[in-house]
């Protein structure tokens, strides 16, 4: 558009292979189509002396040139696979909903498989009750993706404004214990944004710190589960048992992890943000 006109917010499903592109014109979603007609393309971007090549032509250079980088991007919000594609099926049959409707999404990639439970009510807000499965897809996840960013950068139209999404976290978050299981603080489904908090103390006489790795997962032993962090909480020696911690997990809108440690009898304070889970 010319001049400094509104421009519209586009949905992108940023595949680790492949992306698609979409965008809300004239009351629905539009899939944008690359220079070769094609409505996805590889996930790749690569850097020339004459300038920059993305796509089918990035990818047949990955064998002369592998050095690649990606764009800086304006992130509205992230939101689970999953549940773009339910929005993607919930915005055609929201118009015939006059009651609260349980709707199961299925989201077939091209190696993974993701399910959502999604409640839809008369209102147009889509309640995800769980998501399971790997988090991959393309122009399902592109067009739900366009419809929320469509609505975060004020587009006015009525069918993108009275979709209201509230997502939750795919899997339990916790830390390691001194018997090497996981001990939950947020457990997975659990709507986003949250906060939670459990508390802890030191397991040895005159223990300095209490040390915490962060998991991702639902299996028992921490070990089986995803690693995503550690931070450490001094404590005052004494008898174990004596010393406490208090372990809060925040989580934000785009699911971004911040999990702070405090002492409890001192306030000494240790915090850990991680960014991707």
């Amino acid at each position: 558009m010319a001049g400094y006109g509104f421009a519209p917010a586009i949905g992108i499903d940023l595949g680790t292979t492949y992306c698609c592109v979409g965008v809300w014109l004239n009351d629905q979603v539009e899939i944008i189509p690359n220079d070769q007609g094609n409505r996805t393309m590889p996930s790749c971007v690569s850097f020339t002396d004459e300038g920059r090549v993305i796509g089918e032509a990035a990818k047949n250079k990955l064998g002369s040139d592998p050095l690649s980088t990606i764009y800086g991007l304006n992130v509205l919000q992230i939101i689970n696979e999953p549940t773009s594609a339910a929005i993607a099926y919930g915005l055609d049959m929201s118009t015939n909903i006059t009651r609260d409707t349980n709707v199961l999404v299925f989201d077939l990639g091209g190696g993974t498989f993701d399910v959502s439970l999604v409640t839809i009510d008369k209102k147009g807000i889509f309640k995800v009750k769980a998501v399971a499965g790997d988090t991959n897809l393309d122009e399902a996840v592109a067009y739900g993706a366009s419809v929320l960013a469509a609505k975060l950068s004020g587009n006015t139209s009525l069918q993108v404004n009275k979709i209201h999404v509230i997502d939750v976290i795919p899997l339990s978050l916790g830390v390691n214990v001194s018997d090497g299981s996981l001990s939950v603080i947020v457990k997975g489904n659990t709507p986003k944004p949250t906060t939670k908090e459990r508390g802890y103390v030191t397991s040895e006489d005159n223990q300095q710190i209490i040390n915490f790795d962060v998991y991702q997962g639902e299996r028992f032993r921490s070990i089986d589960n995803n690693w995503l962090g550690n931070f450490q909480v001094p404590v005052p020696r004494a008898p174990k048992g004596k010393s406490a911690v208090k372990v809060v997990f925040n989580i934000d809108v785009n699911g971004i992890l911040n999990c702070s440690g405090e002492e409890v009898t001192t306030g000494l304070k240790t915090k850990l943000d991680i960014v991707r889970h």
